[in-house]
């Protein structure tokens, strides 16, 4: 009986230690900074199974597939044929809707940029709307992004894209106004912002079909000798499609000889 006893004390020690032979732990190796298959290459990664659980992600500075987290963590003990889970590094930049920041404050417009990680300069230009975004373009294109209404579809850019915030700095230094009178819309419109101004309202004369070769007869303020705007000031636009009288050849012509036929030389010594 003692015998048997034993014996059977033997067998289930034998047995336990099969056991636990067949489940023993081993120690989960690093695979954060590798690829997917340089990880199934590494010396006793051939005990556990790799999943990709997560391939959204993008940092700029890692490899694309790049091993970024695993769990468990590195050194672990685990049983062999544990399941390893690893986020990677996406393949492709991804991208990133740009926000509505138009005519808002910098400060708001720059916490927003930031949440969708973009990157930006910053470029002044005189205008009343004192510290906020008047503008924005591709720093690298130069290309102009269009605002877009709550609702419509919103320009996406790639993430990191690198953009330029024009922002208004408030009215500038005074600047002699212009004589717009005579020239095109798209003259005038180049003179103002040339000038770091700003076209204000537009009225229209009769029909008027072609707005950037209509010509402008009358401004607001106008250019009279001595009078001054600020820089980031508007000036008002009249436009009609016919060249206004005083602007045409015949008429100037016609003026230069009645200022002649005024002039009398008997007035001299």
């Amino acid at each position: 009986m003692l015998g048997i006893v034993i014996g059977t004390i033997i067998l289930v020690f034998l047995f336990l230690r099969l056991f636990t032979r067949h489940n023993s732990y081993v120690t989960i190796p690093s695979y954060v900074g590798k690829t997917v298959e340089q990880a199934k290459a590494l010396k006793g990664a051939r005990h556990f199974n790799i999943m990709v659980i997560d391939s959204n992600q993008y940092q700029e500075n890692l490899e694309p597939g790049e091993i970024i987290i695993q769990d468990p963590a590195p050194e672990a003990q685990a049983k062999k044929g544990r399941k390893i889970y690893v986020t990677i590094n996406a393949f492709k930049v991804p991208t990133k809707k740009v926000p509505r920041i138009w005519g808002i404050q910098l400060a708001m417009a720059e916490r927003r940029l930031k949440y969708n990680k973009f990157e930006w300069d910053i470029i002044k230009r005189p205008d009343r709307a004192v510290n906020t975004i008047l503008e924005i373009r591709v720093k690298e294109t130069g290309e102009i992004i269009k605002p877009y209404r709550e609702g419509e579809a919103a320009p996406r850019l790639p993430q990191g894209t690198k953009l330029e915030l024009i922002v208004a700095e408030g009215r500038g230094a005074a600047i002699a106004i212009p004589n717009l009178v005579c020239m095109t819309y798209s003259e005038a419109k180049r003179t103002i912002e040339g000038l770091n101004s700003n076209v204000g309202a537009i009225m229209l004369n009769g029909n008027v079909s072609d707005t950037l070769n209509a010509y402008v007869w009358r401004q607001d303020p106008s250019a009279y000798d001595g009078l001054t705007i600020n820089v980031g000031d508007e000036i008002n636009l009249w436009l009609q499609m016919e060249q206004p009288l005083q602007c045409r050849e015949s008429f100037i012509e016609e003026e230069e000889e009645t200022d002649l036929g005024d002039y009398d030389d008997s007035d001299e010594f």
